[in-house]
């Protein structure tokens, strides 16, 4: 399975590597044009994405926004009626309603899981059984 992870954390991302890199093709990055580079190079089947990137945080909506958080990896999924499974793992309650909108109005199967929360385990589980 091909994974693409829009994330900054490196603790996040050593959970993600420990949990999903033993049978499955990583790719982990906080550059969201590195990310849509590789979604245009390669068939990616799951995309785990946060939404506050870098260290930039955000607590309201802003249009402005976009440009370096999870939401312009959202808007190229939409764009390109991604077909695969995308995973809003983000603790940011705002950013990740944007997203998943983003997402559910194109039709792109979605799962809101926060990281490290019950839901979240459970997304990898079933993604490390290849159930999802």
């Amino acid at each position: 399975m091909n994974i693409l992870i829009v994330e900054d954390n490196k603790f996040r991302i050593q959970k993600f590597k420990e949990e999903l890199s033993l049978h499955d093709t990583l790719f982990i990055t906080d550059n969201t044009k590195l990310a849509i580079g590789y979604l245009q190079k390669n068939k990616v089947n799951v995309v785990f994405l946060d939404h506050d990137l870098k260290d930039k945080h955000y607590v309201v909506y802003d249009e402005n926004d976009g440009e370096d958080t999870g939401r312009e990896v959202a808007e190229f999924l939409a764009n390109t009626m991604f077909d695969g499974l995308v995973v809003i793992h983000s603790w940011n309650p705002v950013g990740s309603k944007v997203m998943e909108d983003v997402l559910n109005t194109a039709g792109v199967k979605i799962s809101r899981a926060i990281f490290g929360m019950p839901e979240f385990e459970h997304v990898l589980k079933l993604i490390k059984d290849r159930l999802i």
